[in-house]
């Protein structure tokens, strides 16, 4: 009976560590469809670790983020995550982050002295778990931040686990973050199931998820430097190449200057007051591509145009380069809206359901309105 117990005992505690590592890789998933939107300033990630593995505290780093932002500088997101089968209604406790908390301010301290391309920009810090972080923890790490008044006990158990004091203390507790709540691993695939939604039309079903994590899973093996890119990201979504995304790019012809028409601004005034769309017609040769270009520029602050190029220079009489499907109307059009950072990137194919297509445009549509509605609003507020 003695040995069936201690296998029992192992059995769980096997379960136990592999919930946590799928806790893991499906958070680590969810971190990586945040590249795929083209204006995202999340580079790359790397998992089971960081790309500055020589410097103190690589051992506490689970995932790692790097982004560029103003001004082309580099930032570091650090990341830790914890995950509890057992211990769910026990909120973390100080205790429970000495370990961690070492590590993340060793590696803040080599940061910090050094001037390497990678410590140009904010370096972040955070630890995440299923579990609640407890108030008391919360409350000093705040106080912390703040350099407010806190107990002597309190001070000196930050001060003795992260060898730091004063404003060094106070700026490590600025980078640093405590995320509970983040929901177990059967969590994490739902909440990745309801986000792949918002990139992929129609119904999403496990193959699409496993796509995902397996990525994640592979570059956490032996033998791989666990690095993503937002290529290997759209490669498992089925993407290959940039005209997946933009299946028709225009071909208009570059005029220096074109002399708008008479008829411009009577155009531009009707299309502007309509309620019902309005349509242009002419003959071929006549000049509508110019027209419509021209319209789009024209049109009001807050507005968008998008003129879409159904010719091609002649292209679309090409099998291999059709224009008049819906899908590369539709995916070129959406994903046009994406670039500017209007609406989330739309991946479909020619196999797509027209019913899903239409319904994916027609949801993007109202997210680029919704964005172009609030840019406007606050621009009008300064």
């Amino acid at each position: 009976m003695a040995l069936k117990r201690i296998k029992s005992s192992q059995s769980q505690l096997v379960r136990f560590s592999r919930a946590g590592d799928t806790f893991h890789y499906r958070w680590a998933a969810r971190r990586c469809l945040r590249m795929i939107d083209p204006r995202s300033s999340l580079l790359r990630i790397m998992v089971e670790g960081s790309g500055e593995s020589k410097i103190a505290g690589e051992h506490a780093i689970d995932l790692t983020e790097y982004s560029e932002i103003e001004g082309g500088r580099k930032s570091i997101a650090y990341y830790q995550l914890k995950h509890s089968s057992v211990r769910t209604n026990k909120k973390f406790a100080f205790a429970e982050i000495k370990t961690t908390l070492k590590a993340f301010a060793e590696r803040y301290t080599n940061l910090a002295r050094r001037k390497e391309s990678h410590a140009q920009g904010p370096v972040t810090f955070s630890l995440i778990t299923n579990r609640q972080i407890s108030e008391q923890l919360k409350e000093g790490l705040d106080a912390l931040r703040n350099g407010s008044k806190t107990t002597s006990k309190l001070q000196k158990n930050w001060e003795q686990t992260t060898k730091l004091k004063g404003a060094h203390l106070q700026t490590f507790c600025l980078s640093l973050s405590l995320v509970g709540g983040e929901g177990d691993y059967i969590v994490q695939k739902e909440k990745l199931h309801r986000e792949l939604t918002k990139y992929l039309p129609g119904f999403i079903d496990n193959p699409e998820i496993d796509k995902l994590i397996n990525l994640v899973t592979e570059r956490a093996l032996p033998g791989n430097n666990g690095q993503i890119s937002r290529e290997d990201v759209l490669q498992r979504l089925g993407v290959t190449s940039s005209r997946h995304l933009f299946p028709a790019p225009p071909e208009f012809e570059k005029l220096t200057n074109p002399i708008k028409r008479e008829q411009h601004e009577s155009i531009l005034k009707h299309i502007v007051g309509a309620s019902t769309p309005t349509i242009i017609h002419a003959a071929g040769g006549v000049g509508k591509s110019v027209v419509a270009q021209q319209i789009a520029a024209s049109l009001p602050a807050g507005s968008l145009g998008i003129v879409y190029d159904c010719f091609g220079s002649g292209k679309y009489r090409n099998e291999s380069e059709p224009r008049h499907r819906a899908y590369d109307a539709l995916a070129q059009m959406a994903n046009e809206m994406a670039t500017l950072g209007l609406c989330h990137t739309l991946i479909a194919s020619p196999n797509t359901a027209r019913e899903e297509l239409f319904r994916s445009f027609l949801d993007r549509a109202k997210q680029a309105i919704c964005t172009l509605r609030e840019v406007n609003i606050c621009d009008g507020c300064l």
